[in-house]
């Protein structure tokens, strides 16, 4: 719904999507062909297969006159991984979420899932209505197919206006109209003018899932040795909490043992 297949392969606008797999460029030596990597041998680009065009659109059209654009360069950025994004994002932040949405004693720790997957769900919608400041989301195909993306606004590569047949060459898709706006008011620094279509709650909650596993994960490699315990619904995690509060010091191992064997059984 937000991109769809290129529309003018001679034509760069904001918003044009570049496969930077197999890209190559013309160097001052006529006879070498330069990777992206090349020309930016600091760039990682595991993982990473498309790029995307942050120029303006009026920037980009071509002129009979030389210079041939109104610009010299040719402003891009990388869509990276969605995984990424939710790994920096919550790298710093899952003892605030441990502590906001768990209970540990000894070596057990018990996860109150159902308001976990609230908060996470809030920061799903922030991503998809793109209000991360200064991160763009981006996503490609539908369905089972869909693959999940993210721009970094403030990480970008400037290409030589010589570029421009060679990423036009390279383009894939491009941004729906609606959101080549919203993309360009970020830019610009001014945010929420633009109006945009929802994203379904499926999506959003696939995408909250996946952000659950991955801070699942994190909370098990940072407590190795810990076993997690999750509750699905608040209700049960408050009521074990409270039950926990209320009881002797002594009475406490013979409950967490008994809400262990509980749903083991």
């Amino acid at each position: 719904m937000q991109t769809k297949s290129v529309s003018n392969k001679k034509t760069l606008k904001q918003g044009t999507i570049f496969s930077i797999k197999n890209i190559k460029f013309n160097s001052e030596d006529k006879k070498k062909k330069l990777k992206f990597s090349d020309i930016y041998p600091e760039v990682k680009l595991q993982n990473i297969t498309y790029g995307i065009v942050l120029s303006q659109s009026c920037d980009l059209v071509r002129q009979n006159k030389a210079p041939f654009l109104k610009t010299p360069y040719i402003l891009t950025a990388l869509l990276e991984p969605v995984e990424k994004f939710i790994e920096q994002k919550y790298s710093l932040q899952v003892d605030e979420l441990l502590n906001k949405y768990s209970l540990s004693h000894s070596k057990s720790t018990f996860i109150d899932m159902e308001n976990l997957k609230k908060h996470l769900y809030k920061d799903c919608h922030r991503l998809f209505g793109n209000r991360e400041t200064f991160y763009f989301f981006v996503s490609l195909g539908a369905g089972k197919k869909q693959r999940m993306f993210y721009v970094n606004l403030v990480k970008c590569f400037p290409f030589k206006i010589m570029h421009y047949d060679t990423f036009t060459q390279n383009s894939k898709y491009e941004l729906k109209p609606d959101f080549a706006n919203k993309l360009g008011y970020m830019l610009s620094y001014i945010y929420g003018r633009v109006g945009i279509p929802d994203y379904t709650r499926e999506q959003v909650n696939n995408l909250t899932e996946l952000m659950t596993k991955k801070l699942i994960t994190k909370l098990k490699k940072q407590y190795r040795g810990t076993s997690i315990y999750e509750f699905l619904k608040s209700e049960q995690f408050n009521n074990f909490r409270r039950k926990l509060k209320s009881s002797k010091q002594s009475e406490i191992e013979n409950i967490i043992n008994q809400y262990i064997e509980s749903i083991s059984s």
